[in-house]
């Protein structure tokens, strides 16, 4: 294909998914990742690949695949972080709705097709955001309840919230575009865990939402990637940043729900367990902070409450309990991924 012809193609484009894939120092996983996109049955969508100042050879991998598939498109930037780079690739997107992939996990085989054609048996009802189930690459799923029918985002908060079935993982879930733009739901800057502060915002405007009983996502870890961060001080701080912030959400809401409200409750528990696991990893760190009680009256389940007590009385219990159950889980998946060799 030639340049002009190619060039005609991407002005008239208007795909119904954009899959947004930041990358940072990534030229020996991207491919896995790209392939699994490109190589859907269902081709009615673009890729948008934002090089987030990668200093190996990532650029030139982006720089191929754009040269190749029409659908491929790359912005490069300086290193801003992984909510800059998800920031770029909203507002460079063409789709009508927006999937977010990191670029070291992969998309189900065929899935997107699935989706397309979910989306428009439901087209009368404008779907805002639609729930989407994971797997890990450990074989473990994450599956949200069960809820058949068109609900508010809160309402899908609060069910999930309830089950104990609510992650935060913003590639949990695919988005109107038109949605987050007319409402600036846009990533907080230079912020880590942002997916913990970003997505209870977009669900609490969100009027049509819908889960599709499929996987969407298979999550691959890579600690090197600008999705995994090994700092753990700096994360716990992060967090207890993203605490502060759905804090002042909870206190917006007070205009319109009672302070016994179901949603109230039950995000004040989980963002209250945001705090404390934040404690926790500060424990032994110059960073350490101090637990005010008045986090036990905002968590909701008993085990939580157990777990706060413990941490407030006898804090360095907690830490060792913690530390052991921590080893004992790596102990588990290590015996685990043996086994699944032999």
């Amino acid at each position: 294909m030639n340049k002009n012809s190619q060039s005609n193609i991407i002005d008239s484009f208007n795909p119904f998914f954009s899959i947004i894939i930041p990358l940072y120092n990534l030229e020996d996983k991207i491919h896995i990742s790209l392939n699994s996109a490109l190589t859907q049955e269902f081709t009615d969508f673009e890729v948008i690949l934002v090089n987030d100042g990668s200093i190996d050879n990532t650029l030139n991998v982006c720089k191929f695949y754009s040269h190749i598939d029409y659908r491929v498109t790359f912005i490069n930037k300086i290193n801003g972080g992984l909510s800059d780079a998800r920031n770029k690739g909203i507002k460079n997107a063409r789709g009508t709705y927006l999937i977010f992939l990191d670029g070291d996990d992969i998309i189900e085989s065929n899935i997107i097709g699935k989706l397309a054609s979910f989306i428009q048996k439901n087209k009368q009802l404008d779907l805002e955001i639609i729930p989407m189930d994971f797997k890990k690459s450990n074989f473990q799923q994450k599956k949200y309840f069960n809820i058949v029918k068109k609900v508010k985002g809160i309402d899908f908060l609060t069910v999930q919230l309830k089950k104990r079935t609510m992650t935060m993982e913003v590639w949990r879930n695919v988005y109107k575009r038109s949605f987050l733009i007319n409402n600036s739901l846009y990533f907080k800057d230079k912020l880590i865990h942002e997916d913990e502060e970003w997505t209870p915002r977009v669900f609490l405007l969100a009027n049509f939402v819908l889960r599709f009983n499929d996987f969407l996502y298979f999550y691959i870890i890579n600690q090197n990637s600008i999705m995994s961060e090994k700092n753990v001080e700096r994360n716990s701080l992060h967090m207890v940043d993203v605490y502060n912030f759905n804090r002042s959400i909870l206190l917006n809401l007070n205009k319109h729900f009672n302070k016994n409200s179901s949603f109230k409750i039950l995000f004040n528990d989980y963002i209250s367990v945001l705090l404390l696991n934040s404690f926790i990893n500060l424990f032994d760190t110059k960073s350490r902070i101090k637990l005010n009680f008045f986090i036990f009256k905002d968590l909701f389940f008993i085990k939580n409450k157990i777990k706060f007590l413990i941490a407030y009385f006898i804090p360095r219990l907690f830490f060792i309990i913690i530390f052991v159950k921590t080893k004992l889980m790596f102990f588990k998946k290590l015996t685990t991924l043996k086994s699944l060799k032999k």
